[in-house]
């Protein structure tokens, strides 16, 4: 029996086929392909932890995922961070899931998953230095506040370079650096 949009019955099948826990470990450890490279792969047990977590974060943010999952995005934009180790690339990939989720309803679902992956990492690897916390506990509550607040300037720029117009913490400056470098090395 063909549904509104002239699907079969089996087509329809094999659209749900694809949100079975097995095929989304399948998809997971398809990109071990590209994370190899550098020095990073899923195990079947990672990819269903990773799995079984994807689903305990949508349920708690009550959020529905339809076609390509977030959570491969994430893996393929991270997977070259130099601050993710093999020892515990499910655990973060896990945590990063968990807080995209978090932050996708935070910011309203005003930022595409795109602008907000581009935007996470970037702070991961310059801001936060590999720091989970500081990432979900600083960094996208700040940004969150302005998007929340009617600012779009992200959507410009994919999500990247928009943190250091929010960020009010001081950081280093690299001629301060050099020349306390240089007083020390005339003592």
């Amino acid at each position: 029996m063909p549904s509104a949009e002239g699907e079969t019955m089996e087509q329809s099948k094999n659209w749900l086929e694809y949100f079975q826990p097995q095929n989304q470990v399948a998809e997971l450890l398809d990109t071990n392909e590209e994370t190899a490279h550098f020095g990073l792969t899923l195990t079947e047990k990672d990819a269903q932890m990773i799995v079984a977590a994807r689903q305990n974060t949508l349920k708690a943010q009550r959020r529905v995922e339809f076609g390509a999952s977030a959570t491969e995005r994430l893996i393929r934009e991270f997977c070259d961070s130099q601050y993710l180790e093999q020892d515990c690339f499910a655990e973060t990939v896990m945590r990063l899931q968990d807080i995209f989720f978090t932050f996708k309803n935070e910011m309203m679902d005003l930022i595409s998953d795109d602008e907000l992956l581009h935007f996470m990492r970037e702070q991961f690897d310059t801001v936060c230095f590999g720091d989970t916390d500081y990432l979900e506990g600083t960094v996208l509550p700040t940004f969150a506040d302005q998007v929340r607040g009617g600012y779009g300037g992200y959507k410009s720029t994919d999500g990247y370079g928009e943190y250091a117009q929010f960020d009010e913490v001081k950081r280093w400056d690299p001629e301060l650096y050099r020349q306390v470098l240089k007083d020390l090395a005339w003592k």
